[in-house]
């Protein structure tokens, strides 16, 4: 078992005209308490995720095309995306593959879903990376 601290970094591309009045990502802070299956070189875990920050947001699109008049053109069509936020708060579950290339280093495969509180939502993340080991 394990006990790990991550960030979670969120980042939406806004476009210049509109970035200093919508969001443009999310950080939020995650403690996940990990359990491994039995040590080899491939091997499964599992993950109970609490923690907080801004939570998470997700992206609206408000009057695409809604309040265009009728036979218009694409011009009409806004690209501004505007955001609403799940969070502060954020709890869920993860779980992946391990993957031990070298005693040092590792190749993890890990899928977590969270749910932001008090405002409702929930979002999975799947992420990849490299693990540096301390054993």
């Amino acid at each position: 078992m394990a006990i790990a601290l991550t960030g979670r970094l969120q980042y939406i591309p806004q476009p210049s005209k509109y970035s200093s009045y919508a969001a443009t990502g999310a950080i939020s802070v995650l403690a996940k308490f990990i359990m491994y299956t039995q040590q080899s070189q491939l091997r499964f875990f599992g993950a109970g995720v609490l923690g907080g920050g801004e939570g998470v947001r997700f992206n609206v699109f408000p009057n695409s095309g809604a309040s265009c008049p009728a036979g218009s053109s694409a011009e009409c069509t806004s690209d501004f995306k505007d955001t609403v936020r799940a969070g502060v708060a954020l709890a869920g579950l993860g779980g992946g593959l391990y993957y031990e290339a070298a005693k040092s280093i590792s190749l993890v495969v890990e899928v977590d879903v969270l749910a932001g509180f008090p405002q409702f939502g929930v979002i999975a993340d799947g992420n990849l990376f490299l693990q540096y080991n301390i054993y």
